[in-house]
């Protein structure tokens, strides 16, 4: 299954679904940016249309609290099951497996 491609990137929150940056996947890397963040990683395609993304995270703006604290730097992993435009799964840190968040990945455009 083709992945690569612009996705928006969402989790959801006590808000609902909010807007957390853009990714670009390529041939198994994995960019993303938003107002305060960037990501910088990898992705596998797995059996089953499922992937699993993973990235370094690093604020430039002022650390928002996300997996239970403020910090500017912290390792990520994202799986989740591929359907259509559409990536449903569950993001959290390694490090804090405690914490989790719902994550919907939403195919903005292929790539040129």
């Amino acid at each position: 299954m083709a992945v690569d491609g612009l996705w928006k990137m969402e989790v959801y929150g006590e808000f609902g679904w909010e807007s957390r940056g853009i990714f670009v996947l390529e041939n198994g890397r994995a960019i993303c940016g938003g107002d305060r963040h960037y990501c910088v990683g990898s992705y596998t395609l797995l059996p089953d249309d499922n992937i699993r993304i993973g990235h370094v995270t690093h604020y430039f703006g002022p650390p928002r609290k996300i997996f239970g604290e403020e910090r500017a730097d912290f390792e990520v992993m994202i799986e989740g099951e591929i359907e259509g435009d559409t990536i449903m799964g569950v993001m959290s840190r390694p490090d804090r497996p405690q914490f989790s968040l719902e994550a919907r990945l939403s195919r903005l455009s292929e790539l040129p």
